[in-house]
């Protein structure tokens, strides 16, 4: 058996070079043997243990609908070589993940991002996402949790235009008349603004009136009216007659009536 030469300085040798200058049935075998260890010693490996979160779990608590909420997951490389993010998956999508960057070098520190989205959720729930890397580890599992609180749907305001009443005339003379006689006069009531105007009440003063079911006026119309005033009692007299609508700003209209009674 000749004398095998050493190894050490002749990375670079195949394995047919090798055994070549080896003869004998074990000194093959043992050549062998000694390139497939020497190869496997000088594959690259990363020392230490990859990607090390500070926590892998998150509780946002209870938190209420549409509101988004997020977490910063903070990690630190602890190998001895450069590690690169080659992908992120959630495990729903109501969940988004963003990391700072895509490659660390050894003891460098990063952060992902994870975003919950609790749109028609309702309850506990717990979601994840896997980052997967190029290193020893992995992937690695992130998860955070929440208890979703549906938010009460608020009832849509609708805003019409708002209509606007005119009365005419303001006052009223319905002159002398006899007692326990009556006066008929007529009021002209239009609607200038741009919304439907609605009469609801005809009455005098400290009565309860006519109520008259929404009476419409369409924006730029008039009604006439016709009314009467009876007085009890002779003399001098002032009364006011009471329109009310959905006027938002006059909902009452007061329009004077005066004469004398005889």
């Amino acid at each position: 058996m000749k004398k095998v030469r050493s190894l050490r300085g002749n990375h670079r040798q195949s394995t047919e070079q090798i055994v070549w200058k080896i003869s004998g049935g074990m000194g093959t075998v043992a050549a062998t043997f000694s390139v497939l260890f020497f190869h496997a010693f000088i594959t690259p490996v990363f020392a230490g243990g990859g990607l090390v979160f500070k926590e892998t779990l998150h509780d946002f608590g209870a938190i209420k609908t549409p509101e988004k909420v997020e977490y910063s997951f903070t990690f630190t490389n602890k190998g001895e070589s450069a590690i690169t993010i080659t992908g992120i998956t959630p495990s729903c999508g109501c969940t988004f993940a963003v990391e700072n960057k895509k490659r660390f070098k050894s003891g460098e520190t990063g952060t992902i991002k994870v975003i919950f989205n609790p749109v028609g959720k309702r309850g506990v729930f717990t979601e994840s996402v896997k980052i997967f890397t190029d290193g020893p580890a992995g992937p690695h599992l992130l998860k955070v949790k929440a208890n979703v609180i549906p938010t009460a749907r608020q009832p849509i305001k609708v805003i019409l235009p708002p209509p606007k009443i005119i009365v005419t005339p303001q006052e009223v003379n319905v002159g002398k008349i006899i007692q326990g006689k009556v006066a008929v006069y007529r009021l002209v009531i239009a609607n200038m603004g741009d919304g439907d105007l609605y009469i609801t009440n005809i009455g005098a003063q400290n009565e309860n009136g006519l109520a008259l079911n929404k009476k419409t006026i369409r924006p730029g119309k008039k009604v006439e009216i016709t009314a009467m005033y009876k007085p009890e009692k002779k003399g001098r007299f002032e009364e006011f007659l009471i329109i009310k609508s959905n006027d938002p700003k006059t909902p009452e209209t007061k329009i004077k009536i005066y004469g004398t009674a005889e």
